[in-house]
C-alpha cells in the first residue's frame, strides 16, 4: 500500500473509534421523596409525631444528604429539627399545652444539604384535649393468691377519666386497660421476699385514649397477710341425741382453707376453741354442750389469716 493511502486509512480508522460530544447536561436536581406516613398522637399535654424518613430521592436514587426535617402546623413552620438517617423511622414531641380546645394540621418537609425541599407529608389532623389528672389513693394487696389494686379517680380532671391503663414495671405484661378503679393481678409468685410494681395512669376514652400523667410505682409486697371474710349464716344450734349442731354459710375466698369453732359461757370473752384440726366442712356438733353456751366459727385462710370471729349465737 502506498504512502498516502495508508496514512488516510490510518485516519479513517481512529475516527471510526471516536463517538460525538453531546451537548453539556445541566446538574440533577434531588428532591427528596415525600413522607407518606406521617402519626400523631396526644400524651398528656404533648403530641407526638411518628414518620418514616425518605430512603430515595424523588427520582428513585438513593438518598445520602437528608440535613432536617420541618414541622407544620396549619401551614406554619413550629419545629426545625436534625433528620435521622433515610429509611429510619423518627419521632418528635411538642408542647401544646396552649392550644386545648383547637384542632391543628400537621405536616412534615424533609430538607437536604443543598436546601432542596421534600414536597409536604400526608397531612394529619388531631384535636387537642383536656387530659385528667394522677390517680388518687393507690393501693395494692396481696390475696388469694393475686395482687389485688385499687385506686380513686384523679382528684384533678376526675370527669376526664373514663379508662385507666395499668402496667407492671417488670414488663410481665403489655399495659391493661380497665374501665373501673380496680385490677386483678394473677401472674405473681407469693413470698414475703417479693415485691411487685404497678403504675397506674388515667386516660381520657377516645380512639386512642389520651393519658394523662402516670402514678408513682404502687409496690406491693406478696405476702398474703389478708384476713378471710368473718362467716356469716351461724344459725341458732340445733339440738340432738348426740349434741349441739351448729351450721353456717361457706366463705367464698378462693384460698380459704377451713374454720375454727369457739364455745364460751359468755358472750363477750372466754372464748375457747373446740377443733383441734381445721375444720373444712360447714357444720360441728358439739357432744359437750349444755344450755347456756355461746358458739362462734372464724375462718383460716391458707396462709394461715384467721378472721374475726361471727357474732355468737346460744343453745336454747
Amino acid at each position: 500500500m502506498k504512502l498516502p493511502a495508508l496514512v488516510a486509512f490510518l485516519v479513517l480508522w481512529l475516527c471510526a473509534g471516536c463517538g460525538k460530544v453531546g451537548d453539556p447536561r445541566p446538574p440533577s436536581i434531588r428532591v427528596p421523596a415525600g413522607i407518606a406516613d406521617l402519626k400523631v398522637q396526644q400524651d398528656q399535654h404533648t403530641i407526638v409525631l411518628t414518620w418514616t424518613n425518605p430512603a430515595r430521592y424523588g427520582d428513585g436514587s438513593r438518598a445520602t444528604d437528608l440535613s432536617a426535617v420541618r414541622i407544620l402546623r396549619n401551614g406554619n413552620m413550629v419545629f426545625s429539627g436534625k433528620v435521622g438517617g433515610p429509611g429510619m423511622e423518627q419521632t418528635q414531641s411538642l408542647d401544646v399545652s396552649d392550644l386545648v380546645g383547637t384542632t391543628a394540621v400537621y405536616t412534615i418537609e424533609i430538607d437536604t444539604l443543598r436546601n432542596k425541599v421534600s414536597a409536604p407529608s400526608n397531612p394529619v389532623s388531631i384535636s387537642i384535649v383536656e387530659t385528667p389528672g394522677i390517680i388518687s389513693k393507690p393501693q395494692g394487696i396481696m390475696d388469694q393468691h393475686k395482687i389485688l389494686l385499687d385506686w380513686q379517680p384523679p382528684d384533678v380532671g376526675p370527669s376526664f377519666a373514663n379508662v385507666y391503663f395499668v402496667q407492671r414495671t417488670d414488663g410481665a405484661f403489655a399495659p391493661q386497660q380497665v374501665n373501673g378503679t380496680h385490677f386483678e393481678d394473677t401472674a405473681v409468685e407469693e413470698g414475703k421476699d417479693k415485691t411487685y410494681s404497678y403504675i397506674v395512669t388515667a386516660a381520657r376514652g377516645g380512639t386512642p385514649p389520651v393519658p394523662g400523667p402516670p402514678s408513682s410505682p404502687i409496690v406491693v409486697r406478696a405476702e398474703d397477710t389478708t384476713k378471710p371474710a368473718v362467716p356469716t349464716g351461724l344459725q341458732t344450734p340445733v339440738v340432738a341425741g348426740n349434741g349441739a349442731i351448729l351450721r353456717w354459710d361457706l366463705n367464698t375466698e378462693a384460698d380459704w382453707a377451713g374454720y375454727w369453732v369457739w364455745r364460751s359461757d359468755n358472750p363477750n370473752t372466754g372464748f375457747t376453741k373446740l377443733n383441734s384440726v381445721i375444720l373444712t366442712t360447714t357444720s360441728f356438733t358439739d357432744e359437750g354442750y349444755r344450755p347456756g353456751f355461746y358458739y362462734a366459727v372464724s375462718a383460716v385462710d391458707m396462709d394461715g389469716n384467721p378472721s374475726q370471729m361471727s357474732p355468737p349465737v346460744s343453745v336454747p
